[in-house]
């Protein structure tokens, strides 16, 4: 996939999410959000010279170079909190509807953000 390609995936996953949510598959959405976090990290990472993250490990590396270079503090705390809140909500359901409620929009916000990101990096900033 190219840059734009994985841009296009992460807002669509978004969409996705959306939809889910408003259906009451709150362990389909919150899925869709860790997917769109996967695919916004791998437009930054063409934006760096790689195709693809392998791991988390790889995508903390993207999200403190984003933090570093745009002045953040706590966007590796939003993307552990991706993981250990949503993407594990999808495996186990612990969440409550409200806790799921909560982590989705955090999660989101979260998406969007690094979606500005990708595209700041993209424009060269």
């Amino acid at each position: 996939m190219t840059y734009q390609e994985h841009i296009l995936a992460a807002e669509t996953f978004l969409q996705g999410e959306k939809l889910l949510s408003e259906l009451g598959m709150t362990m389909l959405a919150a899925e869709a959000v860790w997917g769109a976090v996967i695919q916004v990290l791998d437009a930054v990472n063409h934006q760096l010279g790689s195709r693809h993250t392998n791991n988390n490990q790889e995508r903390q590396l993207i999200i403190a170079y984003l933090e570093s270079k745009y002045g953040f503090d706590n966007l590796i705390d939003d993307f552990k909190n991706v993981i250990n809140r949503l993407h594990n909500h999808f495996y186990t359901g612990r969440l409550s509807d409200m806790d799921a409620y909560l982590s989705t929009k955090a999660g989101v916000h979260f998406v969007n953000l690094m979606i500005e990101l990708a595209k700041r990096e993209d424009a060269g900033s």
